[in-house]
């Protein structure tokens, strides 16, 4: 596993289905922005989903709160 270092402004793209990815802690007191956008082709418009993931539709749903 290659891991790779940001300054600030910095931006990047990734397959989440397919590369495996996490998120380190930050080492100084700062502000982390991560936006998650979702893109799907025809191919995958067709398959079936197990559950339901639309947190979104839910009046009472929250931001992720840092444990630390």
């Amino acid at each position: 596993i290659a891991t790779y270092g940001f300054e600030t402004g910095d931006i990047y793209f990734l397959r989440t289905d397919t590369t495996l990815h996490r998120t380190i802690p930050l080492n100084e007191d700062a502000i982390r922005i991560i936006l998650n956008m979702t893109w799907a082709d025809e191919k995958y418009l067709d398959r079936n989903l197990h559950g339901n993931d639309r947190w979104w539709e839910n009046q009472h749903a929250e931001a992720a709160k840092s444990l630390t």
